[in-house]
Formats: structure tokens, C-alpha cells, sequence
């Protein structure tokens, strides 16, 4: 004889989360005589009725929206991804909310009370600066993607960033690879990409774009080549450069080479310039550094590097000037191959 133990919907657990209020459990389970779940269905306060199968499996949830208000308006969805709001012909997406100490955790649904998918969003401040966070994943808690924004003292957006990650389905809806996305935005400076792997996660192909400069990536993270919109840039005047600096960097002293510089916002003595070719490509970079760690106002320190496409050093002078002051210029000429920049 097969005996089984079930925990009628009389079981119920109340307690109070840590804002006092009352939170409800009312479960109805299902044991075989080895206290093994073979079935039951559970409850929640917030209306979310889940079916469980053998071993805890969940066969799905769905709940009750008729007290969760009206449906999400286009703005509270901006930035929902389309993958966890209603497919339904009403289109309507309705949503539940907790919030504690450290942020709002939401969950998302159809008019028939199918769970579509979840949200978490925090907020953070040290000293002037304050930030928030947001991440989103579907129904069975696998990541889609999310933003996050830094503020300073006066609420303007400092840095921001966002990332996606989307399943690439066959005609049987087996998955067979995915599509990273994501940008990055710090003042005038800006960086996008998107990445597709095989089901494996191997890189099959990819593209980046760093302001006006877009790589082109193949199998493997191999760096089939870059690009970039030189019109509006200046060009470089080859007469400041060492003779040795000019030949291995563009072959030539009368290359027509344009140049980009960007400014860090996270280090103020810090810049990279970029050099293109006439076809837009990038030939190199110069990366110039220098530390004040005395705080007169005078650089202290400096270094100087000039790259070409390989991390391989060809070749290197330095030279010592104004010891009086403590200053101390660096400049190296290394190569470069079509590697992790």
C-alpha cells in the first residue's frame, strides 16, 4: 500500500516582514510516505498562487491581477524588455512591487496572471556622488539585461551605462546562441557593442563602436579591422613627433594622419589620443599621463607612450628633464598586433 501525507489549504503561516507588515503563506502539499513532495500549490500575500510537481518542481505560477490597479502605462514600460511584458491580444502588462532598505523588487504579468518576468532596482550615495541600479531577468530568473546611472552633488548624470542578453532560437525553439548588447557613457566619451556567441558562448562575430571609431570583431575575438569618421577631426601635425615615432607609427613624414583625444573623467592628467590613416583606420595611439602627487600645481611625474597596432616594443628613448623640479619625462614606441587593445 502506497501511502501518502498531504498538508491541507488550513496550513497557513503569517509574520511580519520588517516593516511590521503582515505577510501570508497558504500552502496545500502533497508527501508520499517518504515525506517527498509529489504535488501541492502555494500562495503568497501578494496573490501568486505556484503549483509545484515532484521534487519542488515548478509547473507554473499565475495570480490574481484585479487588485494590482490598472495596466502599465508606455512610459512605466520604457525600458522593460519587450520579452517580459504581454503578448496577449490586450497587450496589457500589470505589476506587483516590494520595496526594502536596499531597493524595489517587481514582478511583472499578463492579463492572465502569468508571471512574464522580474525586475530589481536600487539606489546608492557616498559622499556627493548617488547612483541607481537596475537589472531585469524573465520568468525563470535567467538575466536579460539592465541600466545603471551615477549623479553628482547637483543631479546631473555623470556615467551611465546598459547591457542586454538575448537567446537566438531555430525553428524548434531550441537556442543556439545569444546577442550581448550594451553601452557606456562618461561625459564627452561614449562605447557600444554587440556581441554574438554560439550556444556555447563562443564568439562567433561582433562589432564596438568607441565615439566615432566602430571594430570589427570575427570568431574568436579576432580583429578583422576599424574604422572611423575622420571628417571632422584634425590633422596631425608630424613635426612634433620624433623621427623614429612617425616611421613605425604611419611609414612616412608625409602620411595625412588625423587624431582624436579623449580626456578621462576618472583621471584629469590623463588623455589618449588616436591616430587614422586617409581611410579612416586607426594606425595607433599616443597615451600621455602625469601625476602632481606633491600638489603644487606642477607635474611631477609624466609618461608618454606611443602605440602601434602589436604590444611589442620596438624601440625606446627617455629623458630626464627639469631634475631640479623633480620632473621626469618617459617616452616608449611600442608595435602593435590586431590584439586586445
Amino acid at each position: 500500500m502506497n501511502l501518502v501525507y498531504t498538508l491541507g489549504k488550513t496550513n497557513v503561516h503569517t509574520w511580519k516582514d520588517q516593516d511590521g507588515n503582515e505577510e501570508t503563506r497558504e500552502f496545500d502539499y502533497t508527501y508520499d510516505a517518504n515525506w517527498n513532495l509529489v504535488s501541492g500549490v502555494e500562495t503568497s500575500s501578494d496573490g501568486v498562487e505556484t503549483t509545484y510537481g515532484a521534487n519542488w518542481e515548478i509547473l507554473g505560477q499565475k495570480a490574481d491581477v484585479s487588485g494590482l490597479g490598472g495596466a502599465l502605462s508606455d512610459s512605466e514600460l520604457t525600458g522593460v524588455p519587450a520579452s517580459i511584458q504581454s503578448a496577449l491580444t490586450d497587450g496589457n502588462t500589470y505589476a506587483s512591487s516590494q520595496t526594502y532598505d536596499w531597493g524595489t523588487d517587481t514582478t511583472y504579468y499578463d492579463s492572465a496572471g502569468t508571471i512574464l518576468g522580474y525586475s530589481n532596482s536600487s539606489e546608492w550615495s557616498y559622499g556627493d556622488e548617488q547612483g541607481t541600479n537596475k537589472g531585469f531577468h524573465d520568468a525563470e530568473w535567467n538575466w536579460l539585461g539592465g541600466s545603471w546611472e551615477d549623479k553628482d552633488a547637483d543631479g546631473t548624470v555623470v556615467r551611465s551605462g546598459y547591457n542586454s542578453t538575448t537567446e537566438i532560437l531555430n525553428s524548434a525553439g531550441a537556442v543556439t546562441g545569444y546577442v550581448d548588447k550594451g553601452g557606456f557613457t562618461e561625459g564627452d566619451f561614449s562605447e557600444t557593442y554587440e556581441w554574438t556567441f554560439d550556444a556555447n558562448w563562443n564568439m562567433v562575430s561582433g562589432t564596438e563602436t568607441r565615439g566615432t571609431t566602430t571594430f570589427t570583431y570575427g570568431a574568436n575575438w579576432t580583429l578583422e579591422g576599424s574604422e572611423a569618421d575622420t571628417s571632422s577631426l584634425a590633422t596631425l601635425d608630424l613635426s612634433t613627433l620624433p623621427d623614429s615615432v612617425v616611421t613605425a607609427l604611419f611609414g612616412s613624414d608625409t602620411a595625412v594622419i588625423k587624431f582624436s583625444e579623449e580626456t578621462f573623467a576618472w583621471d584629469a592628467g590623463s588623455t589618449q589620443t588616436t591616430y587614422y590613416n586617409s581611410d579612416g583606420a586607426i594606425v595607433g595611439y599616443k597615451d600621455n599621463w602625469s601625476d602632481d602627487w606633491d600638489g603644487d600645481g606642477n607635474a611631477d611625474a609624466t609618461l608618454t607612450l606611443q602605440v602601434r597596432l602589436t604590444w611589442m616594443q620596438t624601440g625606446s628613448t627617455s629623458a630626464v628633464a627639469g631634475m631640479t623640479s623633480g620632473a621626469l619625462a618617459l617616452t616608449l614606441l611600442f608595435e602593435q598586433q590586431w590584439m586586445a587593445l
